[in-house]
């Protein structure tokens, strides 16, 4: 059985993937905005190749990452494992914004496996600071583009329509550098009056044919 590599980067595939879903942004959103990558690094690979062609803030948030965390198995026992730390993060990614990453030692400081109820409540977290003043702020009226990861992606698309994170009923799938957009007015995000739209799932055009 292959061993599992639990910070992989991307393939050389994944690379071309990610500069095609770049240049495909930056030809529809470029300019105003930010682009918000889990801390795991095929992620910024991912984020990195947007933010240098849509001219995009690049923001590195630990709320972001994989259903599970950072962790090896070995036989029937799960092993925490160590992320990157901000300051490599920086060292190999100069344009993003680290800050809301713990300033000393790995981003995701040797947590053991995460379960279900802590991943429902990360996407809950998640979903309320994308609807945050904060972030409103920040990107003005450009788009904010989340690079994470596909089961995460779900749950977050969940957490911000106000949609049930239980036991999936039904799953938003989503393919790697694939686009899914959410449409969510200010009244949505701040009181929950109205409701949210997603607009595309899965949107692959993009990307190269096999």
């Amino acid at each position: 059985m292959q061993k599992r590599v639990p910070d992989p980067a991307l393939s050389d595939k994944g690379a071309r993937e990610a500069e095609a879903v770049a240049r495909y942004l930056a030809a529809n959103f470029g300019g105003q905005g930010a682009v918000v990558a889990s801390p795991m690094l095929r992620a910024i690979q991912t984020a990195n190749p947007i933010v240098q062609a849509a001219g995009l803030l690049g923001i590195v948030s630990p709320l972001l990452h994989e259903v599970g965390g950072m962790y090896v198995k070995r036989g029937e026992e799960f092993t925490p494992a160590a992320g990157m730390s901000a300051a490599e993060i920086k060292k190999s990614f100069p344009d993003f914004d680290v800050s809301k990453l713990p300033k000393e030692g790995c981003w995701n400081a040797m947590r053991p496996k995460e379960q279900p109820e802590g991943y429902y409540e990360r996407a809950k977290a998640a979903a309320a600071w994308v609807k945050s003043s904060e972030v409103r702020e920040t990107v003005g009226k450009g788009p904010l583009v989340l690079v994470m990861h596909s089961d995460f992606i779900d749950l977050t698309i969940k957490a911000l329509l106000c949609l049930p994170l239980g036991p999936p009923q039904a799953v938003f799938y989503t393919s790697n550098c694939s686009v899914t957009e959410l449409f969510l007015p200010e009244k949505f995000c701040t009181e929950t009056v109205g409701y949210g739209t997603l607009v595309c799932l899965n949107k692959s055009e993009h990307l190269p044919k096999p």
